[in-house]
């Protein structure tokens, strides 16, 4: 990627456009803000936000590895560690 050479001097709210992003001059922070700020990233409250059908109650979520989500019995708990790294793993990941 080639160096962007944006404009020397600038005075407070002056901007740039480079490869259709827009940047305006903050001269308070001293600093180029991009114009909008990048993406709103969403984040899940509930696990129906990810797409994930409810279980029933006594129910536990599993992964099959593979970013497939299902409903088991919980009576086997083994798995719970690895269940919570899946999970948390689709969270940050999106997977």
């Amino acid at each position: 990627m080639a160096a962007v050479n944006f404009p020397n001097s600038p005075v407070d709210g002056d901007t740039f456009t480079y490869e259709g992003k827009t940047f305006t001059w903050d001269n308070t922070n001293s600093i180029w803000v991009r114009n909008p700020a990048g993406p709103v990233v969403s984040v899940p409250s509930v696990l129906t936000d990810l797409s994930i059908v409810d279980g029933t109650a006594g129910q536990v979520l599993t992964t099959d590895g593979a970013g497939g989500f299902t409903f088991a019995s919980g009576a086997d708990q083994s798995n719970f560690a690895t269940t919570g790294k899946a999970i948390a793993m689709a969270i940050v990941f999106g997977g």
